[in-house]
């Protein structure tokens, strides 16, 4: 049985063929030995049938192949992710090297929001990659590089940052809750909206290196020492100015 089976799962063209043609030749006996035969209105509808198989083939073939590309995309993103799971608590540079690939290829497939939660991460560069809506929840990344990175909507909750830095980085409504931000850098940041709420380690040296910060949810203790540096300054707008332009025109986020 297991033989037939898969005779038939390998090679449904020809066992196609071979039950279409024994169903033919049945048919037709019976047609003539008890109906008489074919009359005009029959060959009528045949012909009218043939007309429309083309059509039914053309759509249901383009339905068939949209699903089928549909399935194995979706097969293949889940195998990158799976890999990601299986390796991201493996501290080596052999799991560093197929997680940054697998990013890479999650990324062709327009697939930013990966789920690197509860991975350990040192001495990583996540440069040039897109993250947007990425998950880092309860992740530890010592050490890591993230210039230039998009990271809008990523989540950072409770995960350790320590030495890792976010210079030029794009983190608009990023959150940063609870992490421990000890000498992260921030140079030239997009940090607008970024909740910075209960984070360790985090200091107002570190925040005004950031290019924006309107909009960001600091504890206001830090938040004070910011306003104060800035009126001592005589330049009160410096840390909390706006962009020119919105944010959709002016950096065209990545969807």
């Amino acid at each position: 049985m297991r033989k037939i089976i898969n005779f038939i799962s390998g090679k449904p063209l020809l066992v196609s063929i071979l039950v279409l043609i024994p169903l033919c030749i049945a048919l037709n006996f019976i047609t003539k030995k008890y109906f008489g035969g074919y009359d005009e209105n029959f060959y009528r509808n045949i012909l009218i049938n043939l007309y429309s198989i083309p059509v039914e083939i053309f759509v249901f073939g383009i339905l068939i192949l949209y699903l089928n590309n549909f399935r194995e995309k979706q097969a293949k993103i889940q195998s990158y992710q799976d890999e990601i799971d299986d390796l991201k608590t493996w501290e080596s540079e052999e799991a560093k090297y197929k997680i940054i690939g697998c990013i890479k290829r999650l990324n062709k497939e327009n697939i930013s929001n990966i789920d690197l939660s509860d991975g350990v991460f040192k001495n990583y560069s996540f440069d040039g990659l897109n993250l947007q809506g990425a998950i880092f929840e309860n992740a530890k990344l010592i050490d890591c590089s993230f210039n230039g990175v998009w990271l809008h909507k990523s989540n950072f909750t409770t995960a350790i940052l320590n030495n890792c830095d976010f210079s030029n980085a794009i983190c608009i409504d990023t959150i940063f809750e609870n992490s421990d931000m000890k000498e992260a850098i921030f140079h030239n940041t997009d940090l607008r909206g970024a909740n910075m709420k209960n984070c360790e380690n985090l200091t107002k040296e570190q925040i005004i290196k950031a290019k924006y910060l309107n909009g960001i949810i600091l504890e206001e203790s830090i938040k004070r020492e910011i306003d104060g540096m800035t009126l001592s300054s005589g330049n009160s707008q410096q840390y909390w100015r706006k962009p020119k332009d919105s944010i959709n025109n002016k950096l065209h986020l990545k969807k």
